[in-house]
């Protein structure tokens, strides 16, 4: 194995942001139907077209990710594309109507799809001879918020409703972005070994 010394910090954020990106995603599936069917109780028969449209449009974008990320940057795509998942979780903590909330989920869908494999990517990037390692540290840093988001968006929901849930992702989404943001200034002013 390779003595590399892992940047602890920068992973760290960067592992944070992760889980942050899965515990939205996860969300999105868990609350999708029971938002839709507090939305329009006469549609429940039809309340899984959120996450439908989740999967599909996050399925897309995983398929297309590499190419996105050769041609605008990971940096750039992982901005743009958590801008896109922030907008579609607005809308869906405002809960407009049941087909706004649909066409909702398909934006968080796409915006959440390529982050997590382009911070694995970054990873990858910034510890180019320690790569195990470094993804082994940043996913088990990840794993924290995982743990601990269900559980408050669960409370969140159980007092507010469950728009709350997504108005929440809003907020946590846009802390994911930040942690990024941060990792990336961290990794501007490191000293190259």
């Amino acid at each position: 194995g390779s003595s590399e010394k892992l940047p602890r910090r920068i992973l760290t954020f960067m592992g944070l942001a992760a889980g942050l990106n899965v515990s939205c995603g996860a969300a999105s599936i868990l609350w999708a139907g029971q938002l839709l069917t507090s939305i329009a109780p006469e549609l429940a028969a039809i309340s899984g077209l959120g996450v439908a449209f989740y999967g599909i449009c996050g399925g897309i974008m995983r398929f297309l990710g590499d190419g996105l990320r050769a041609r605008f940057g990971g940096v750039r795509l992982m901005g743009f594309s958590i801008f896109v998942a922030i907008a579609g979780f607005v809308v869906l903590g405002l809960a407009p109507g049941f087909w706004p909330s649909v066409f909702a989920f398909t934006a968080v869908g796409f915006g959440l799809a390529v982050t997590f494999p382009c911070l694995f990517s970054l990873t990858g990037q910034l510890v180019p001879h320690n790569r195990a390692a470094a993804m082994g540290y940043m996913a088990t840093i990840g794993g924290a918020p995982r743990i601990v988001l269900p559980w408050v968006l669960g409370i969140l929901a159980a007092a507010y409703g469950v728009s709350a849930v997504f108005a929440a992702c809003a907020a946590v989404s846009f802390a994911a972005l930040l942690l990024i943001v941060f990792s990336l200034g961290q990794l501007k002013t490191r000293a190259p070994a």
